[in-house]
């Protein structure tokens, strides 16, 4: 019997001691413990990526040839254009119409994939002659990957070209430098516990406040929205989360580095939740059948020696419309989300780069001007043709009817430059307008050449222009308003 229980006891220290080692192992206290005492490495620089590569990036777009996204500034071209050297300059943001003597519209896209990925190629943009034949060479570059969630969208407004929202942007990016450290921190997990974490699909995560980073030098990337004017005043900066991903995750779908093959890899996020009015310029001609872009552009101070490049996340939400479809206004119709890239000019590299944005697009919701605008109008120029069902000799009754329905185009005038910015160009509208205005003075111009002509005695004259007038006037009105639609493609 004793000796029964003294195995027992022995078997609830060795457990106790077991569960004691392993409670008390913090994996993220260990990780700052060991990135506070690493002084070997220069953590103030930016950990820079190479790759091999032609120094450019394309998006296929279904419908449409591939466009030229992402240009390295220090790409290189085999040939010249002329007597000039062939630059970044001369592709960025165009399209590529051949490759490699083939033409891109006949080619699907794992088609075209496979000639871009040959070990030399060359292409021709928007169907010009220029050849390019860029040089396949290792670029130095940090890749950044970021997700926009736009949780909600208010007063987008089309006078001062503007929109209020609330939304969370993610941005996400590798370090090896940490891969080490951290994989020093799974041995010592293991040991103390060797069933914590499942090597082959799980992963370890941690939170630390900036003052780890900063302590070190450490420079967090600082990605911030374009034309962005915040409401909400924040005292406190957002967490930095780091996953660790074991080495034996490594693979097909996972493809690592040399250095993620040994010690596997390490990734940080930051998020920010902003809310604030976004300046978005907006092209009204079409106002209002008009369609817009709500864009946010991103941008990212640069380094001195690593240019900086933004990419959308590969664990971005693709469903845009079941994202799109949770936002609601009264006055707009919102559609998908769209991506892309537009250029800048960086002084730090004396060159331009892309800045990547995100864009909702939305339709503006027509029954309110069409009802309360429109119609209107056309009811009063309706009621204008009513000048020549009544008899030319009664001028007062014709000239009241011309000036009351010419004083209430005044009067919706004043109402449509209450929703629009004072343009250098004509809206579709205004259009509508004018030529409404227009109509609106025919019939007063016609009283008078009645009244003349019943002053001379030759109302059977004027009463035969009242008559012509009658079909004319509605024909040329209606007529008029079709060939504007059609040339501000309203109507195709």
């Amino acid at each position: 019997m004793t000796m029964i229980y003294r195995i027992l006891v022995l078997f609830f220290l060795v457990n106790t001691l077991s569960y004691s080692a392993f409670a008390q192992y913090d994996e993220c206290k260990r990780f700052r413990e060991l990135v506070t005492e690493n002084n070997s490495i220069a953590w103030q620089n930016m950990d820079a990526e190479f790759y091999d590569y032609f120094g450019f990036s394309y998006t296929w777009q279904e419908g449409d040839l591939p466009i030229i996204d992402v240009v390295h500034p220090n790409i290189e071209f085999k040939n010249k254009m002329g007597e000039q050297e062939q630059t970044f300059n001369d592709i960025k943001g165009r399209r590529i119409s051949e490759i490699n003597g083939k033409d891109v519209k006949k080619l699907s896209e794992s088609d075209f994939e496979m000639e871009f990925n040959k070990n030399s190629i060359n292409f021709r943009v928007n169907e010009e002659d220029n050849l390019f034949i860029p040089i396949e060479q290792e670029f130095a570059e940090k890749s950044i990957y970021i997700v926009t969630n736009i949780k909600e969208i208010t007063d987008i407004n089309s006078k001062t070209a503007s929109f209020n929202l609330i939304f969370e942007t993610q941005i996400v990016w590798k370090d090896e430098r940490f891969n080490e450290i951290f994989f020093t921190v799974l041995q010592e997990l293991i040991i103390s516990d060797p069933d914590y974490i499942n090597l082959e699909e799980g992963y370890l995560f941690c939170d630390y406040d900036t003052e780890l980073f900063s302590s070190k030098n450490y420079p967090l990337p600082n990605v911030y929205p374009e034309k962005f004017i915040s409401n909400v005043k924040t005292d406190f900066e957002p967490k930095i989360r780091i996953r660790y991903f074991p080495k034996e995750q490594c693979g097909e779908e996972f493809v690592c580095s040399e250095n993620e093959e040994k010690f596997g890899s390490v990734e940080l996020e930051r998020k920010h939740i902003r809310e604030g009015t976004i300046y978005s310029e907006m092209d009204l001609r079409k106002f209002p059948f008009d369609r817009q872009k709500l864009k946010i552009i991103y941008n990212v101070r640069q380094d001195r020696e690593v240019p900086i490049f933004l990419f959308q996340s590969f664990f971005d939400d693709n469903n845009s419309t079941a994202r799109s479809n949770s936002l609601n206004d009264e006055e707009w119709f919102f559609g998908k989300y769209e991506t892309g890239y537009e250029y800048y000019y960086e002084p730090e590299w004396e060159a331009e780069l892309p800045q990547y944005f995100v864009a909702l697009n939305i339709e503006r919701k027509q029954a309110y001007y069409l009802f309360k605008i429109m119609l209107p109008i056309v009811f009063l120029l309706i009621l204008s043709c009513s000048i020549f069902w009544i008899a030319p000799t009664q001028l007062e009754s014709r000239v009241t009817v011309s000036i009351v329905v010419l004083l209430s185009l005044i009067a919706y005038n004043f109402v449509i430059d209450a929703d629009i910015p004072k343009l250098g160009y004509l809206t579709f509208l205004d259009n509508f307008v004018l030529v409404s205005y227009l109509f609106a003075g025919i019939p007063t111009i016609q009283t008078v050449i009645s009244n003349n002509l019943v002053s001379r005695h030759d109302e059977t004259l004027a009463k035969k222009i009242d008559n012509f007038s009658k079909v004319l006037f509605p024909v040329l009105y209606l007529s008029t308003i079709v060939i504007i639609s059609i040339s501000y493609s309203i109507i195709v």
